[in-house]
């Protein structure tokens, strides 16, 4: 890590540290020999195409006579056609499933998609429900920076969101709001046909209406910290009580594309599962958040979002698209190109064998190394390893010893729950590092592990917590 790598670093943790509390803070300053198992942007490694890459783009749209005002003024609200064509017929190959470009509009990235859409497409006064334990960024977002009144977590397995309590707490926070045809629509002031009609944004500051009654936050694939996927019934079943209850799912479909199996293997996102063709489909309920972010370089700043052609129009239409056009005119073409020319799945194929491999060897490194009290799923997919530690082992005092004493540092389980629970698990990134760093900071984990719990079995001895900060040799 070189002197401005470790100033970043530094500033992030600063970042993080802002109104934590003891429990929830993530440990002493980090050098610049620390290696990296927090942040979960690709390294500088898997950068090293984006200058070739973005040359050779802003030298074919830059090229002499090409239409200046086209590249350059405002752009199309939601994203030119062209740019939707083509990440439309990206998605589709990816996917192994049709992906219509009237369903899709552009992004600033995903977190720029989260806030749109929990900003346009439900009340300030809705409840907002987390996914526990979830992308501790993302709910920090809607926490913080939203309006939203209520932030309910919903607890979850590696299968997903427990359905059964997730309708206790919909029926909790929004008794009476269940809906008798399956579907709440927005329909014509004098329309009872049932069917949906187009929605449109609000103009009135009073009129608080939006399509949505309020709105869930999942991560459904190779999901953020667990790297699990949600199972198919559990994905039928999230559909089913969206409907019923007027709910938002709104999907951060980050990692979907890093899966290490086959194509035919990969998880159905859940957008999939909400089927136009059904009779109860009513307006959808599914919404995906996608980023360039990791597949190629966070700081393009483009991403998208799927959805119904309805949802799609109402975020193009919306005011701040109407003021600000395209949100990322200029970086749109770029990305243009490189979809029409291929080279950005030619990059995807390199990135996902590149995290395979890594993966394969962080995880042999850790099954090896760590304790049978400790347990983890190897991934299928995604850029996670999400270990449970001995139930006794807080992950927060973990990391400081790790951080103190081996230079390694991760996110305590705790950051990543709205509830402040999984105090006992840490979550490990995997995009940071290259495959050799990453079995040496498995490496240091796992030793660190042993000393840890040797030391704590002292101090448990001895009625002294502190020894647990103390210096290897202290």
């Amino acid at each position: 890590m070189d002197k401005n790598e470790c100033q970043w670093f530094q500033r992030y943790y600063f970042l993080l540290r802002v109104n934590m509390d003891s429990e929830t803070s993530v440990g002493t300053d980090v050098d610049g020999d620390c290696l990296n198992l927090n942040g979960a942007a690709p390294g500088v490694s898997r950068l090293k195409n984006c200058p070739k890459f973005i040359s050779e783009a802003t030298k074919t749209i830059l090229r002499e006579g090409c239409d200046v005002n086209d590249i350059f003024s405002y752009g199309v609200q939601g994203g030119d056609i062209e740019f939707r064509q083509q990440i439309a017929q990206f998605l589709s190959e990816e996917y192994g499933d049709h992906v219509d470009r009237e369903n899709v509009v552009m992004t600033a990235g995903a977190t720029h998609g989260l806030h749109v859409a929990l900003t346009l497409l439900i009340a300030a006064s809705s409840t907002v429900y987390v996914i526990d334990p979830s992308y501790f960024l993302g709910q920090a977002l809607i926490q913080d920076n939203l309006p939203h009144d209520v932030i309910v977590p919903v607890p979850s397995d590696s299968d997903g969101p427990l359905i059964e309590e997730f309708e206790r707490l919909i029926k909790t926070h929004q008794p009476g709001k269940e809906t008798s045809n399956g579907s709440k629509i927005y329909n014509n002031e004098n329309d009872n046909t049932g069917k949906a009609s187009i929605i449109t944004a609000c103009t009135s500051r009073k009129n608080k209406q939006r399509p949505y009654d309020c709105a869930a936050y999942l991560i459904p694939t190779y999901n953020n910290p667990r790297a699990t996927s949600y199972s198919p019934d559990r994905c039928k079943a999230l559909v089913t009580l969206a409907r019923r209850y007027n709910l938002l799912l709104l999907a951060d479909d980050i990692y979907n594309l890093f899966y290490f199996n086959t194509k035919e293997d990969q998880p159905r996102r859940l957008l999939t599962y909400d089927l136009p063709s059904d009779p109860d489909y009513g307006k959808g309920h599914v919404i995906s958040n996608g980023s360039f972010s990791k597949i190629l370089a966070p700081g393009l700043r483009l991403g998208w979002i799927e959805g119904p052609k309805e949802i799609a129009m109402m975020i193009s239409n919306c005011m701040m698209s109407v003021s600000g056009g395209a949100f990322n005119q200029y970086v749109g073409k770029l990305l243009t190109e490189l979809l029409r020319t291929g080279k950005i799945k030619e990059h995807l194929v390199d990135m996902r064998e590149d995290y395979k491999n890594a993966m394969d060897a962080f995880c042999d490194v850790l099954d090896k190394g760590l304790p049978n009290e400790c347990f983890f799923e190897k991934p299928e997919g995604g850029l996670f390893v999400w270990v449970r530690l001995h139930q006794n082992v807080n992950g927060t005092d973990f990391l400081k010893y790790c951080e103190k004493n081996h230079a390694v540092t991760f996110l305590p389980g705790i950051r990543t729950s709205p509830s402040k629970s999984y105090k006992n698990y840490i979550r490990l990134a995997t995009s940071n590092e290259v495959k050799d760093t990453l079995v040496d900071a498995g490496k240091r984990i796992c030793q660190a592990y042993k000393e840890f719990r040797a030391l704590s079995s002292i101090s448990h001895e001895n009625g002294n917590r502190e020894i647990t900060y103390l210096d290897r040799t202290g």
